[in-house]
C-alpha cells in the first residue's frame, strides 16, 4: 500500500509540474500584445497612405462614377490630414477644387439645357465672380 500511495503522490506531482509548464509555454507563445506596440504616428502614417493609395486608383479611372468615389476618398482624406502641406496634400486639394467646380459647372449647363435660365443665373453667378478675379488679374 505505501507503494502505491507513493507512485500516487509522484503521478500528481508530474502532472501538476507538466501542466504548469505547459501554462508557462502557452502564455508566452500565445501573447495577444505584441512586445513592442505600434506607435500612433506608424498608424497614422499607414492610414494616410492607404487613403492617398485609394484616392489615386478612383481618379485615374475613366469612369465619372469612380471619379465620384475618388472625391469621396479626397475629402475624408482632407478630413484627417488636410492641416498638411505635402504634395499629396495639394495634389488631393486641387482635385476637390477643380471636381466641385466641374460639378458646379455641370449644374449651371443643366439648368441652362432645361431653359430655366433664372435657375442657371443663380448657379452661375459665383462662377463670374471667380473668374471676374481671375480674368481681372492677367496681364
Amino acid at each position: 500500500m505505501e507503494k502505491s500511495s507513493q507512485l500516487v503522490v509522484i503521478g500528481v506531482t508530474a502532472v501538476l509540474l507538466l501542466f504548469s509548464l505547459t501554462a508557462r509555454v502557452s502564455a508566452q507563445s500565445g501573447e495577444s500584445r505584441p512586445r513592442n506596440p505600434t506607435m500612433a504616428s506608424q498608424t497614422t502614417d499607414e492610414l494616410k497612405d492607404r487613403l492617398f493609395a485609394q484616392f489615386t486608383d478612383y481618379k485615374r479611372s475613366l469612369n465619372p462614377e469612380e471619379h465620384r468615389l475618388a472625391y469621396r476618398a479626397a475629402k475624408d482624406y482632407l478630413r484627417k490630414f488636410g492641416g498638411e502641406d505635402d504634395s499629396d496634400a495639394r495634389e488631393v486639394r486641387k482635385f476637390v477644387i477643380d471636381y466641385e467646380r466641374a460639378v458646379s459647372n455641370a449644374d449651371v449647363f443643366t439648368a441652362y439645357n432645361a431653359k430655366n435660365y433664372q435657375k442657371a443665373f443663380e448657379l452661375g453667378r459665383p462662377h463670374l465672380k471667380a473668374d471676374a478675379a481671375f480674368l481681372c488679374s492677367r496681364p
